[in-house]
């Protein structure tokens, strides 16, 4: 991959970290550059305190508008042809890139890829959101204006919209909806399993998605109307 840091301070940055690449996907200086990369450094090797975890990677506060996934690299290991892996990290990176760019899914916008030899570094936009499956459980509150058939209504239409523009999630499951607290609508997170495929494909595994928020429907349908 090749490095697309900033001219002005590039070679300071690869110097200190003649390891890690670089790919910037908006604006962003120097400063807030290094700290990404002392937090890759930093979070990869003391992964207690995180902001959410998944099955690739876990999820850390960076500052008041980033958090960075970080992933370990185990599609480099010699097991790998043995797991399912789902798509590596920089592949999710930019199958996120494309998804930010489809009209009518909200999806977090990412900032940049930081490539590690042996961790990678999803940098991307902070939401102030809350995880539909732990208010499903009980273990954190319902936004205040939380309307569920308006949520579930916008879930499916941002699919429709994910599907229109070539992708297909294939782990969309409560665990991968997030509550914006502000409108009390979707943000659809994680795409380490999300695919492009084409119009027939799209029909055949687009399916499963569909089948997942129907699931969730019925959940909801069950919390709310007891």
């Amino acid at each position: 991959m090749v490095n697309q840091v900033p001219e002005r301070f590039s070679q300071e940055i690869l110097e200190k970290n003649p390891d890690i690449k670089f790919k910037v996907f908006r604006e962003i200086d120097d400063v807030v550059l290094e700290t990404f990369v002392a937090e890759l450094e930093k979070k990869a090797q003391d992964p207690k305190e995180y902001m959410d975890r998944g099955g690739a990677g876990f999820v850390h506060n960076v500052d008041q508008i980033n958090c960075i996934k970080i992933i370990e690299n185990r599609h480099g290991s010699k097991f790998a042809h043995m797991m399912n892996l789902r798509n590596d990290a920089i592949t999710e990176a930019m199958i996120q890139y494309e998804i930010n760019k489809i009209p009518g899914v909200h999806s977090p916008e990412l900032t940049c890829f930081v490539d590690g030899e042996k961790y990678k570094g999803i940098v991307m936009e902070k939401l102030d959101a809350v995880n539909l499956q732990r208010c499903m459980n009980g273990s954190a509150e319902w936004p205040n204006n939380f309307d569920w058939e308006k949520f579930i209504d916008s879930a499916y239409s941002q699919t429709e919209a994910l599907h229109l523009g070539g992708f297909v999630h294939q782990d969309l499951e409560a665990r991968n909806l997030m509550i914006d607290n502000k409108t009390g609508l979707p943000i659809i997170i994680d795409f380490g399993g999300t695919e492009r495929r084409n119009d027939q494909d799209l029909k055949k595994n687009g399916e499963a998605d569909i089948k997942n928020l129907d699931i969730i429907y019925g959940n909801l349908d069950k919390i709310f109307n007891k």
